[in-house]
């Protein structure tokens, strides 16, 4: 074979090997949002492609790996069985980026109440999970200032057994001001839908952008 074929053949060897090891760590970081979730949480896809496609590539591109090394120990240019592994493997790698959900890695996934008006028609407010069911999962309220349009959002303290999607989907919010000024009383009203029965509330003191959570 031409020398100037080999070293093609070596570059593209090369080339695919590198593509498969990028997949194999895209997909695993992807799939797992950088350690935050469970594999179980991304459906079939995500879950068959973990447990069957993704120890496939592993094992064709490392078995590409050692007999490509071992052609070159014996002073051979190229092996094809490393070829023919790394093309399959190549096939199989190609299917595992579309597995991976980018919500809560790429960018935050977010699940909201509905957008009500406080009491007294200053603010537009939501509550909102971010990230829900993940190990970096946070709680918020959205404000929005009426008059100005300013967005502020406020960190809530939450534990996650008392406010969950289902109490924000089943259940109504209202926000009404307080004695003190610039502070506000939030609260998440279950409906007789939701499996929390007990009203959840919150002091909002939108000056200093802190929460205080008041019950349960």
């Amino acid at each position: 074979m031409h020398y100037a074929m080999q070293l093609a053949i070596r570059l593209i060897w090369i080339a695919l090997t590198a593509f498969n090891t990028f997949a194999i760590v895209y997909f695993v970081i992807g799939v797992t949002a950088g350690f935050h979730r469970s594999i179980f949480t991304q459906g079939p896809s995500g879950v068959l492609t973990a447990f069957i496609i993704l120890p496939l590539v592993v094992l064709l591109t490392t078995f590409s790996i050692v007999k490509q090394v071992q052609c070159w120990h014996t002073g051979q240019f190229i092996s094809w069985e490393a070829i023919i592994c790394i093309l399959i493997a190549v096939l199989l790698a190609s299917m595992m980026p579309g597995a991976v959900n980018p919500r809560g890695w790429l960018y935050d996934f977010v699940s909201s109440s509905k957008l009500e008006t406080s009491q007294d028609r200053r603010y537009e407010f939501q509550f909102e999970i971010v990230n829900g069911n993940q190990r970096n999962s946070s709680d918020r309220i959205f404000l929005r200032d009426i008059s100005t349009g300013e967005e502020i959002y406020i960190a809530l303290d939450v534990e996650r057994d008392y406010f969950d999607g289902d109490l924000l989907f089943n259940g109504s919010t209202m926000m009404e001001s307080s004695n003190d000024s610039g502070k506000y009383i939030a609260r998440v009203i279950p409906s007789k839908h939701a499996t929390w029965e007990q009203e959840v509330a919150f002091e909002i003191d939108i000056s200093n952008r802190t929460s205080r959570r008041l019950t349960p």
